[in-house]
C-alpha cells in the first residue's frame, strides 16, 4: 500500500473520532436562537417525524417541539426546531440540537420548556449507546409581547 493509501486510512478514523467528540460537546455549549423568517419557518414542515405540544397556562403560550429529518438515522438524527404563539405571535427557531427522540416536554417557571429526549452516542468501542439528556429552552415575553430569541442550555435530569 503506498504512503498516500496508508496515510488516508489513519486520517479517516481520526477525523470521525474528532468529529463526534466536538458534536458532543457543541450540545454541552448553551446558544441564543433567533427566529427563522419567512418561508424558512414553513420549509421545515416537509422533513417533520413528530410533533409535541405544551402549553404553558399562565401566558397562554402555545409550545410546539418538531423532530426535523436531515441528521444519520443511525445516530440521532432527529434535529429539534421549536414554535412559540402568543397573542397573535409566532415564531420558528432551529434549536441546533440533534437528538435520537423527545421522551417528555414540560412547562417549568419563568418562561421555560424542559426537554427530556433520548440521545445516541459513541462509546469508546464505538458502539452507539443512549442516554437520557435534558434540555432547557428559555423564551421572552417582554410586556406579554413574544420576542424573537432564545435560549438553549443542557438542563439537569427532570424526575
Amino acid at each position: 500500500m503506498d504512503p498516500c493509501n496508508r496515510f488516508r486510512m489513519f486520517l479517516v478514523p481520526f477525523v470521525m473520532g474528532i468529529a463526534f467528540i466536538f458534536a458532543d460537546v457543541s450540545q454541552a455549549l448553551a446558544l441564543r436562537c433567533t427566529a427563522l423568517s419567512g418561508d424558512d419557518r414553513y420549509s421545515i414542515l416537509y422533513t417533520v417525524q413528530a410533533m409535541h405540544q405544551a402549553k404553558i397556562q399562565r401566558q397562554g403560550a402555545l409550545i410546539t417541539v418538531f423532530e426535523i429529518g436531515g441528521g444519520d438515522p443511525a445516530l440521532n438524527g432527529a434535529l429539534l426546531y421549536i414554535r412559540i404563539e402568543h397573542n397573535d405571535q409566532a415564531f420558528v427557531w432551529k434549536t441546533g440540537l440533534n437528538v435520537h427522540s423527545i421522551q417528555q416536554l414540560s412547562t417549568g417557571p419563568e418562561n421555560t420548556l424542559d426537554i427530556r429526549a433520548k440521545e445516541d452516542f459513541l462509546d469508546s468501542n464505538n458502539m452507539v449507546i443512549s442516554r437520557e439528556v435534558s434540555y432547557k429552552i428559555h423564551f421572552y415575553l417582554n410586556n406579554d409581547t413574544l420576542e424573537d430569541a432564545i435560549f438553549v442550555e443542557n438542563s439537569p435530569k427532570i424526575n
